[in-house]
């Protein structure tokens, strides 16, 4: 089963350099052209992607999950948004705090970079992308791609 967004909650993104990327609250999903890494900032070569590994998540991420949450909204998606709809959006940092069940029960996937966390994505079990953030520093660097395929091959193993 494909990863699904509500198209009220997207809009298109660099179709104008003929790439099929859709764009919603923060989050990407990304076709693929031959030979680069997609991003949504345009193609990654290979030499600018990261090392990185893809793992379920723990409780114990909780913390380190939600910084980078609200630090995203507020360093990267602050771009897209005007200060007062970033600065509500972030507030929401606090109440991930208190998700842990939310995560546990949608599939949560974190990806690390030399042991730290640069970022993190979750579908449910219809194929909904609910959450794909990936640390301020880390960003057009292959991190939201890797999450996006792995998300995509859990649908897939769905049915």
């Amino acid at each position: 089963m494909p990863l699904s967004r509500r198209a009220a909650d997207c809009r298109p993104y660099g179709a104008e350099r003929g790439r099929s990327v859709i764009e919603g609250r923060g989050h990407f999903i990304i076709e693929k052209r031959a030979g680069t890494q997609a991003g949504p900032y345009g193609d990654i070569p290979p030499e600018r992607s990261i090392p990185m590994d893809l793992r379920r998540y723990r409780t114990e991420d909780l913390p380190a999950l939600s910084r980078l949450f609200g630090e995203t909204v507020r360093r990267v998606n602050i771009r897209d948004y005007t200060p007062a709809q970033a600065s509500t959006w972030a507030a929401g940092e606090a109440d991930l705090l208190t998700r842990d069940d939310w995560f546990r029960r949608l599939y949560t996937l974190v990806a690390e970079i030399d042991g730290q966390i640069a970022g993190y994505g979750n579908v449910d079990g219809t194929g909904y992308l609910d959450h794909l953030f990936v640390r301020w520093d880390c960003q057009g660097r292959g991190v939201a791609t890797a999450l996006c395929d792995a998300l995509e091959e859990h649908c897939r193993d769905l049915g």
